[in-house]
């Protein structure tokens, strides 16, 4: 996730969608990578991701399996 946002110049991830971050958050989860804790995420993804992705680390980080 953070990767693919580090990718994207700026403009192009002030544009993403609430979808599209959310289905970044999803792949990077499912894909097993390492998802950074919340301050380290380079750019925010908008409200609705971002809660999607802090319920998702928490549930992960209290050992359920993705």
């Amino acid at each position: 996730y953070a990767r693919a946002l580090a990718a994207l110049r700026p403009a192009q991830t002030v544009a993403l969608s609430e979808d599209a971050a959310g289905t970044l958050l999803g792949a990077a989860v499912l894909a097993g990578e390492a998802v950074p804790p919340l301050a380290n995420v380079p750019v925010p993804p908008l409200a609705g991701a971002w809660r999607a992705y802090r319920q998702e680390w928490h549930r992960l980080a209290n050992g359920a399996s993705a």
